[in-house]
Formats: structure tokens, C-alpha cells, sequence
């Protein structure tokens, strides 16, 4: 599902998921997918996050010049 809905939009941009969308004890979601399957499926970079203030920071990491 969640492939579907990002499949094309905005090719390469990252996509930020909940923590909670991912099993503690198996890394994987519901469907026994890894986060790395679906990056690889999506081909972009798919980022779990506990709290908005950690995709604040992955968004500010993307903003910045490299070497800044």
C-alpha cells in the first residue's frame, strides 16, 4: 500500500514512516517487508521516525551544504 501510493511521486525525495509502522522484534512490517525492500522498491530512501523533531533533523541534513 504504501508502495502504491509514493511509486511516483517526487522520485527521490525522502519518505518518513513511523517507528511504529516496524515490528521491534522483527524489523520488518506487517507484510514481512524491511525498510530496505521498500527503498528498494521505491528507489528512495525511506526514513523511520520516533518524533517530528527527528524529521526536522533529517530535513535540515538535507538543506544544508555539504561540509557545513
Amino acid at each position: 500500500m504504501i508502495r502504491d501510493a509514493f511509486s511516483d511521486d517526487h522520485a527521490g525525495d525522502p519518505i518518513f514512516i513511523s517507528q511504529n509502522m516496524i515490528s521491534k522484534r522483527t524489523g520488518t512490517f506487517l507484510d514481512d517487508l524491511t525498510v530496505q525492500d521498500l527503498e528498494t522498491g521505491l528507489g528512495r530512501p525511506v526514513i523511520a521516525a520516533d518524533y517530528l523533531s527527528q524529521v526536522l533533523h533529517h530535513l535540515g541534513k538535507l538543506a544544508s551544504p555539504v561540509g557545513a
